[in-house]
């Protein structure tokens, strides 16, 4: 296992922190690119999240943490590709495939470097790149993805209203749906790499009509939030990942996608695309907790922090919501890490001279 937080029962049955997580390499990516919607700000996502303290928290777990930069779209398009079929929508496709490939390239190689690569957005386009570098490095029927959203994110360009390529990431990555796309010279490298019955969604709430068709005939997992009402977050998270193969002994290799607006928006208000009755942070938290728990995550995106979208005071209380979503998918236990072979200190007894006379 890559990353181990198991729980463990104390005496009388009382519970006990976890032991802190095994240390690991972890190598931090931002994905600085906003194209994949129309609002700008996105890709100042990355330097938010960062100046959290964010990386300074996780090598205080134990962690070995590499900071590997942001990646940015390296050259001008001249001009953004255009479908003949007329009932195609989408916004910015040459930029939206030429940053991913390159993304793609960058975690491919960043996991062969580190135990874990966390890719910070940036909006979620970006998860066509981090997912499909993923798939790089694995056998296809062993790579599973957890998405944690509040919108389905599988539309293609014939069936997207807005065109916005945030909203379409899934649909050019699980294996099946090649059929319902068109011939898009800049993604012509994304292979599908993902299989349906290796996809989970949790938090869903706002899904389009024929996204639900995608994930009725597909037979893809969907926990949405009238499911985790019922059965409580705990339960979800524990059946997400035994669906996924991702359990304590399973050889899949985890990737989560953890996009901001799955929070409520009172929890994460700096957001493109904001859905009211969403987790709590709470449940974030215990959702990565979990993850942390069974130990085969390998890579994992946070996404659509947009500091342009309020305050200033409610882009750092969003960015801080990523901060703790990501300390508590590397063991930060939040009742408070014990340093490991630490002891409480006891006073020094100096000899009494009248009981020691020279």
């Amino acid at each position: 296992m890559l990353l181990s937080c198991s729980r463990v029962a104390g005496r009388l049955g009382r519970s006990q922190p976890p032991p802190n997580a095994r240390s690991v390499s972890i190598g931090v990516l931002g994905a600085a690119f906003d194209k994949g919607q129309t609002r700008s700000g996105a890709s100042l996502g990355p330097g938010a999240v960062r100046q959290t303290g964010v990386l300074k928290d996780l090598t205080a777990l134990g962690h070995t943490v590499r900071d590997l930069g942001d990646l940015r779209l390296q050259e001008a398009v001249p001009a953004e590709y255009r479908a003949e079929d007329g009932r195609a929508r989408m916004k910015n496709a040459t930029s939206v495939g030429r940053f991913n490939q390159q993304l793609s390239e960058r975690v491919s190689s960043a996991l062969g470097q580190h135990d874990v690569v966390v890719t910070l957005g940036g909006d979620h386009s970006i998860a066509i790149g981090t997912i499909h570098g993923h798939g790089q490095t694995v056998r296809h029927d062993k790579l599973a993805v957890l998405w944690v959203d509040a919108h389905a994110d599988i539309n293609t360009p014939l069936t997207s209203d807005s065109g916005n390529f945030h909203g379409k990431p899934l649909s050019f990555l699980m294996r099946g749906m090649e059929a319902f796309h068109l011939d898009l010279p800049d993604l012509r490298w994304c292979k599908p790499c993902l299989h349906p019955s290796k996809l989970v969604y949790i938090g869903l709430r706002a899904v389009d009509p024929l996204e639900r068709v995608a994930i009725q005939e597909f037979g893809i997992r969907a926990y949405a939030m009238r499911e985790i009402d019922r059965l409580g977050i705990d339960k979800v998270v524990e059946m997400a990942l035994d669906q996924l193969g991702a359990g304590v002994g399973a050889d899949s290799s985890l990737h989560v996608s953890f996009d901001v607006d799955a929070l409520d928006p009172s929890e994460a208000p700096c957001t493109g695309t904001p859905v009211r009755g969403g987790l709590s942070l709470r449940e974030g938290q215990t959702v990565m907790e979990e993850v942390c728990k069974w130990g085969t995550l390998r890579s994992m995106d946070v996404v659509e922090v947009n500091p342009q979208l309020g305050t200033p005071q409610q882009a750092q209380y969003t960015a801080d919501a990523a901060r703790h979503l990501l300390l508590a998918t590397f063991g930060r236990y939040r009742g408070g890490n014990a340093p490991e072979g630490s002891q409480l200190p006891r006073p020094e007894i100096k000899p009494d001279p009248r009981t020691h006379p020279h």
